[in-house]
C-alpha cells in the first residue's frame, strides 16, 4: 500500500505539468471543434473547409487541387509567421498574393494559370467599381478636409472591398 501512496505523491507532482498540457490540448480541440461548428453554418471559411474541398476536387480536376493546396500552404505559412491560428483573413491575403502570381504567369504566357487565378478569385472579396470608389474616395476627403493620400489610402484599405492600385489612380485624379 506505501508504494502505491509513493507513486500517487510522485505522479501528483507531475500531475500539475500533465494537467497544463491536458487543459491545453482540450482547448485546442475545442477550438478544433469551433470551426467544424462554423463550417456547417456556412459563417467563415476555415482551413478545414479548404482542405476538403482539395481533396474533392483531387479526383476531379488536377488544376484546382493544385490551386487549393498552394493557397492552403500559402496560408498556413503566412499564420505561422505571425504566430496566429489560421483564420479567414490568412485565406484571403493568401489568396491575394496567389492570384497576384497567377497574373504575372498569365502575362508570361502559362495558360494554366487562367484557371488558377479564377480559383484564387473565389476566395477574394468581391471589389467595388470604379465608380463605388470615386464616391467612397469623395466622401472621405470631404470629411478629413483635405487630400492626404496616406489618410485616404489608409482608410481605405481598412475597408478591404476596394481595389488599392484603382483608388490611387482616382486619387491622383481628382
Amino acid at each position: 500500500c506505501w508504494i502505491k501512496c509513493l507513486v500517487v505523491f510522485v505522479l501528483g507532482n507531475r500531475g500539475g505539468k500533465d494537467r497544463e498540457k491536458r487543459r491545453k490540448r482540450e482547448e485546442k480541440r475545442g477550438k478544433e471543434r469551433e470551426g467544424v461548428r462554423k463550417i456547417k453554418k456556412g459563417v467563415k471559411m476555415t482551413i478545414i473547409e479548404l482542405k476538403k474541398m482539395m481533396m474533392k476536387a483531387k479526383k476531379e480536376d488536377k488544376t484546382k487541387a493544385n490551386a487549393l493546396m498552394m493557397l492552403v500552404d500559402t496560408a498556413q505559412k503566412l499564420a505561422k509567421e505571425k504566430n496566429e491560428e489560421v483564420s479567414e483573413k490568412h485565406i484571403i491575403a493568401a489568396a491575394k498574393k496567389l492570384s497576384k502570381m497567377a497574373k504575372e504567369s498569365i502575362d508570361a504566357g502559362m495558360a494554366e494559370a487562367k484557371k488558377e487565378l479564377g480559383i484564387y478569385e473565389e476566395f477574394l472579396p468581391k471589389m467595388l467599381g470604379k465608380d463605388e470608389t470615386t464616391k467612397i474616395i469623395k466622401d472621405i476627403i470631404t470629411e478629413i478636409g483635405s487630400k492626404n493620400i496616406g489618410e485616404i489610402m489608409k482608410r481605405l484599405k481598412a475597408r478591404g472591398d476596394i481595389d488599392m492600385a484603382l483608388a490611387n489612380k482616382i486619387i491622383k485624379s481628382l
